[in-house]
């Protein structure tokens, strides 16, 4: 192919991409628009200059909510606003008891609401981690590697199995070429791709796209989209875009808070009106008022019903649901619809044989209990002779792997469909590695898409043994008898060859992905595979339902809410695990299918209807899953979504409820033993070594003794200690869960970060121990040199701790790198913070109480 060159290439003025619709044009109209050649690339100069105007192939990070944007998202409710006002106006009239009962339920409120509230955000996360590989490109017409980062449209790139597809890119050549899509469209089965043109998004066979995996084959294609032009990245800005909706918890507490702070205004005006136009002393009736109005706010409501929603919470975490926000688990009890996404979700995500249909008999596999036909799989193949030799078959024609049977491990590689056939396969004691040491593989004819078909020869008694598997169609064009019982055959007629095909159709209707299984004996390896074969039968195969979901669906329906499966996968698939699930109970339900959904803005009242009507919708892309969860909120319906792929993600953010599923890490302890004894010597001993070393303070004169049978820890003491005791301790929690859920560290970095906020917060709480009537740097404390000397004692020894080697083996802590220690440094001040703050607040009040002392004391001297 020999394409006009520039010097220049012709780039769109707009950086939002090549313009046009390469999937729908061959692939010599898409590389002309692009301005490349196929055989040399693009020069460096011209992916520089495509570089600077298309940028960075790369994500763009999301607006995802910060540690601090957590933490204060617990103080936004207008309840709990109401309740930090309420505590703030106790301890400015001195009102002990109702100050920290308040602040202890904010605290403990922040703490749970806060903690529970960490959880790993699957779809983007996964949508923000897809571009740290690198990628082989033609250029300068030289084949190099370059990071995915780098490409740029109308790179010429080169893929194999197993890799992951850098960038939306139009295929020039493919050569048995399949590609994994789920995490885009939801189909369960591997994509056969081609070069000839074609059109709707999960039917695109001429296109690979961004994140997707290449299970078999090879391909050579043009880069088509980069960064957030690729089909990846707009479903990531769709999820940017969809505004999440409040919940109706939400809504009501809100509307409860305002209701509670017009009610304690109320109480408040009336008293002091009643009060002062009585002639009762000002003061008095304010503090009266007010203390009557923080009694009516209910300080125990955040903390019930945030307790009540995480245990919620928690319980659906250990059935691997993930809530987005801790409102959302009241939700639940509001929803009329939910939206399911189908594979993963109301699925195992794992492709397994159902059925084995032979000239003999049709069987039913059961992989779970390990059974064919409800019996052992040896008895099945005692009474069917064929049933063993399709096994055999399926197992030698085949390029995928399994763990061997003695390990552990449960990795399988390769193709979804074949590890289902390797599984299958062992059922009857058959492991391919064993097989091949008894049968040598000599020659293989790879799958393509032309033929739908793949073969294998292997010795076998003293000949080759042609194993062959493929679309039925094509394999029984291609058989010429019919295998029986022993070496017995019948030929194969036209008749046999249509029912055959019947019975194909008839699985293909309950959803299941149908292959051909033959074989025959050949003299010679280089004889055509695909003549003159033995037809063994069929197989069955499916991405089975979970054993719970049929009844959690039946209590769904029970309790008035609609269940409704919204998938990327084929029509078929979607109605039969429909009717397994009890979604649906009609045989020929009805489905939606994507190509036939219109934008909403777009459809008039009776296509609306249809659409509320509607139990199933199939090969929907993201943004008609957004469409539809918009449809039925418009008609004021309490929306949950559930999904577990990637295209799901903007649907599970605009949705009333969104429940990712997967698994939810818990919290690991946030001290070990021996870390709290190595605190306990150095952070507890030295600083209370050096504050017994201090001169005390110049006024001390001047306060009174202190009674004779009063404890060493008075009541004002304990309540201190436990206000204290909370603050630093709820520190400390989320000091852990920020660096555990939020930057995602291992564990034992994780509880360095909470061991070291600790250490540090009683280092600096030292300072918080100079009296009220002193000032930030004016007092003892400051000036004792041993309080230094300690300090930086104790600071030498915990970054001993974390970075000597012996110490740090001892301990099990693992030096943090900046942003840990931003946790560190950040969390560990609050509670001196929250302590100064309070010193000051107590100095003002000290000043007045003085000056109203000093105006009593000169009016006496004047009058006496």
């Amino acid at each position: 192919m020999h394409l006009k060159k520039n010097k220049k290439p012709m780039i769109p003025a707009s950086s939002e991409g090549p313009r046009g619709n390469p999937h729908a044009e061959d692939a010599e109209t898409t590389l002309r628009s692009l301005e490349v050649d196929p055989e040399r690339g693009l020069t460096d100069e011209e992916a520089a200059h495509r570089r600077e105007r298309y940028g960075p192939n790369r994500l763009r990070e999301g607006k995802t909510r910060s540690t601090w944007q957590i933490l204060l998202e617990q103080f936004k409710s207008t309840v709990i606003i109401v309740l930090v006002i309420a505590g703030a106006v106790a301890v400015i009239f001195q009102h002990g008891p109702e100050a920290m009962a308040i602040s202890a339920v904010l605290l403990i409120n922040a703490a749970i609401g806060f903690f529970t509230e960490w959880k790993a955000r699957r779809s983007m996360k996964a949508l923000q981690q897809m571009a740290e590989a690198r990628t082989r490109v033609l250029r300068n017409g030289q084949m190099r590697e370059v990071a995915d980062e780098a490409l740029v449209p109308g790179d010429i790139v080169v893929l194999e199995g197993g890799d992951l597809a850098p960038a939306d890119i139009r295929l020039v050549e493919a050569h048995h070429l399949r590609v994994d899509e789920s995490p885009l469209t939801g189909e369960s089965v591997p994509v056969e791709k081609q070069v000839a043109p074609e059109a709707p998004l999960a039917e695109r066979l001429n296109l690979l796209y961004k994140g997707t995996t290449l299970t078999d084959g090879s391909a050579r294609g043009v880069v088509i989209g980069t960064g957030m032009n690729t089909e990846l990245g707009r479903i990531s800005e769709m999820a940017e875009r969809a505004e999440g909706e409040e919940t109706p918890l939400q809504k009501r507490l809100d509307r409860l808070g305002r209701h509670l702070a017009w009610i304690a205004l109320t109480i408040a005006a009336t008293i002091a009106g009643v009060g002062l136009a009585t002639g009762l002393e000002p003061r008095q009736m304010i503090e009266t008022a007010i203390a009557l109005g923080v009694a009516a706010i209910p300080e125990g409501l955040p903390i019930v019903a945030t307790i009540a929603l995480a245990r919620g919470m928690w319980l659906l975490a250990r059935r691997n649901a993930l809530i987005n926000r801790l409102p959302a688990v009241e939700t639940l009890g509001a929803t009329r619809v939910i939206f399911t996404d189908k594979t993963g979700t109301l699925t195992e995500n794992q492709m397994t044989m159902r059925r084995i249909l032979t000239p003999a008999a049709e069987h039913t596999l059961n992989e779970a209990e390990g059974s064919i036909d409800g019996d052992e799989p040896d008895a099945a193949a005692a009474a069917d002779p064929l049933l063993r030799r399709l096994f055999e078959a399926v197992v030698l024609c085949n390029n995928a792997a399994l763990a061997p049977p003695d390990s552990p491990s449960e990795e399988e590689q390769g193709d979804p469909t074949e590890t289902a056939l390797l599984r299958a396969g062992r059922l009857l004691g058959l492991d391919r590695g064993e097989l091949r040491k008894h049968h040598e593989e000599v020659r293989e004819e790879p799958f393509s898409s032309e033929v739908m078909m793949m073969a294998t020869y292997h010795r076998s008694d003293g000949g080759l043994r042609v194993n062959v598997k493929g679309a039925p169609l094509r394999v029984l064009e291609a058989c010429d008898r019919i295998g029986g019982g022993g070496d017995s055959e019948t030929p194969m007629s036209e008749a046999k060859r249509r029912e055959w095909l019947d019975e194909q159709e008839r699985l293909a209707g309950e959803g299941l992905r149908v292959l051909a299984v033959a074989d025959k004996i050949v003299s010679s390896a280089e004889e055509e595979p695909y003549q003159g074969l033995r037809l063994l039968g069929l197989v069955g195969l499916l991405d089975p339902p979970r054993r719970e979901v049929r009844a959690a669906i039946e209590q769904c329906q029970a309790a008035g809410v609609r269940v409704v499966m919204v998938t990327g996968d084929q029509p078929a698939t979607a109605a039969a695990i429909a009717r397994a699930t009890g979604i649906v109970e009609e045989k020929a339900p009805r489905v939606h299918h994507g190509r036939e959904l219109k934008d909403p803005g777009e459809m008039n009242e009776n296509e609306r209807e249809d659409i509320f009507r509607t139990p199933i919708f199939a090969r929907v892309s993201p943004a008609q899953k957004l469409h539809l969860v918009k449809l039925f909120q418009e008609r004021g319906q309490v929306v949950a979504m559930t999904g577990d792929g990637v295209n799901d993600a903007p649907a599970l953010k605009k949705a009333d409820i969104g429940v990712a599923m997967g698994g939810l890490t818990s919290l690991p302890l946030p001290l070990l033993p021996l870390q709290i004894l190595y605190l306990n010597v150095i952070t507890d001993v030295f600083p209370a070594l050096a504050l017994g070393m201090g001169q005390g303070e110049p006024g001390i004169m001047h306060r009174p003794p202190r009674p004779k049978g009063e404890s060493v820890l008075a009541r004002r003491h304990w309540i201190a200690i436990g206000g204290w005791s909370t603050l630093i301790a709820a520190g400390v929690l989320g000091a852990l869960a920020a660096a555990w859920y939020g930057l995602g560290l291992e564990r034992e970095q994780a509880i360095t970060v909470s061991f070291l906020t600790l250490a540090f917060g009683k280092l600096w709480f030292t300072f918080n121990l100079r009296r009220p009537e002193t000032t930030l740097l004016r007092n003892d404390v400051v000036r004792n040199p041993w309080i230094w000397g300690s300090i930086g004692l104790c600071t030498a020894l915990l970054l001993a701790a974390v970075y000597l080697p012996f110490l740090s083996t001892l301990l099990q802590t693992v030096p943090p790198d900046t942003s840990g220690w931003g946790i560190i440094l950040g969390v560990s001040l609050m509670p001196m913070l929250v302590g100064q703050a309070l010193r000051i607040v107590q100095a003002y009040r000290l000043g007045r109480q003085e000056g109203a002392a000093k105006g009593v004391k000169s009016s006496n001297a004047r009058l006496g």
